[in-house]
């Protein structure tokens, strides 16, 4: 961002033979005029000319393909989300309005369904399918117009539940009126109980597997269930849908729940060996240390994620190893022993990580947290959450 002072900056240039925008910034730096902002770690480019605009437009395209994104999502629907919502960037459209055009179709697809008879269901399958397409355009105009909030997001949610159940009703009614059978409505209530419970597990397993906390990148999501209905409406096989997704979606709900108690289980496991680590310790204060720096990280940070609960009871573990354990006397400064003591303490719980089925990234986060509690990184809030709690659990 520029003042008026560039001006001048720009015209003392000229006369020092320097015709660019970067010799003038070279002068304001000189007078201590220039600012600067740290982007370590965040998104930005260079815009000069026309070729490095449209580089950025791609860059931030790219950036809308999510990791939680499925195999269809990633190849087919947000292909094609991402080039309508480039369009629509160009206009001053609201996300929530998206959301809404999204909902709309996917009702107006179970009013098709509804009405049975091959043609109108095809048109309804079609239209579930564009309803599909357009339910990633809000989330992606959102974050390219850095309009994303938490209305918007609950928005979408909820209307896509809503949106969901139009589509199986619709389904499930032209089913029964070509075969009055009344088993039809128990298959649609399976198929409509599975979906709603595969986006309510939906969540979790998402924030599990981008953290890579579970090795795992089979997702079953609101992308392929409507694309199978989709591929269902062309050969008019509506019923068949119904019992494949019934099936598909409450078993991958249960494999979930499993996913999640095999997590749970392995974190506690850790957990355990790290306390009787502690509970051995030489050091008898660092058992309890340990048990009311993880109580004041939940305090601090309900949300804390599992690097950071690990890292809350083991940063300290290196007590518990006389023979390993760094001596003061080894080190020039108090500071200097500090840093070697959360090192060698981050190294030990590696060890420990190494035995179970941690994501390798997951494992360095941990190492990195405890590595550097002692003094804390700039805009680290997990860091920072850390070092406080280590602070507050002598009070």
């Amino acid at each position: 961002l520029c003042t008026p002072a560039i001006f001048d900056a720009l015209e003392q240039s000229v006369r020092n033979g320097g015709y660019s925008l970067s010799a003038s910034t070279q002068i304001l730096a000189e007078q201590g005029k220039l600012g600067t902002l740290d982007v370590t770690g965040s998104f930005w480019i260079d815009v000069d000319d026309e070729p490095a605009l449209q580089k950025a437009r791609q860059s931030l395209i790219q950036q809308l393909f999510k990791p939680t994104d499925g195999p269809l999502s990633r190849n087919v629907n947000r292909r094609l989300s991402t080039k309508i919502s480039a369009y629509l960037a160009e206009y001053d459209v609201s996300p929530n309005l998206i959301t809404l055009a999204s909902f709309l179709l996917a009702v107006l697809a179970g009013f098709f369904f509804f009405l049975g008879g091959h043609q109108t269901i095809l048109i309804g399958g079609i239209l579930a399918q564009l309803s599909s397409i357009l339910d990633g355009c809000d989330g992606e105009i959102a974050r390219l117009k850095f309009r994303s909030s938490e209305f918007g997001k609950w928005l979408d949610r909820v209307l896509d539940r809503y949106a969901d159940g139009f589509i199986i009703l619709g389904m499930t009614h032209a089913v029964w009126v070509s075969t009055k059978s009344e088993y039809v409505w128990l298959i649609g209530f399976l198929a409509l109980t599975g979906i709603y419970l595969n986006s309510y597990t939906a969540g979790i397993y998402d924030e599990l597997t981008h953290k890579k906390l579970i090795n795992n990148t089979f997702r079953i999501g609101r992308d392929l269930r409507l694309f199978v209905i989709f591929i269902g409406s062309l050969f008019n096989q509506v019923f068949l849908v119904m019992i494949i997704l019934s099936i598909l979606t409450h078993v991958e709900s249960i494999r979930r729940l499993f996913l999640l108690r095999k997590f749970t289980e392995f974190e506690h496991l850790i957990k355990n060996e790290i306390l009787q680590i502690l509970r051995h310790s030489t050091v008898p204060e660092d058992y309890e240390h340990a048990l009311h720096v993880l109580k004041w990280v939940n305090r601090l940070k309900p949300d804390a994620d599992f690097p950071l609960r690990i890292a809350s009871i083991g940063h300290d573990i290196e007590r518990a190893f006389p023979e390993q354990k760094v001596q003061r006397i080894n080190f020039p400064s108090y500071d200097d022993f500090k840093r070697a003591h959360a090192e060698n303490s981050a190294k030990i719980v590696d060890e420990i990580l190494f035995r179970y089925p941690v994501a390798q990234d997951v494992i360095e986060r941990v190492h990195y947290l405890i590595a550097n509690h002692e003094f804390g990184q700039e805009g680290d809030i997990d860091l920072a959450t850390l070092k406080d709690a280590d602070s507050l659990s002598f009070f």
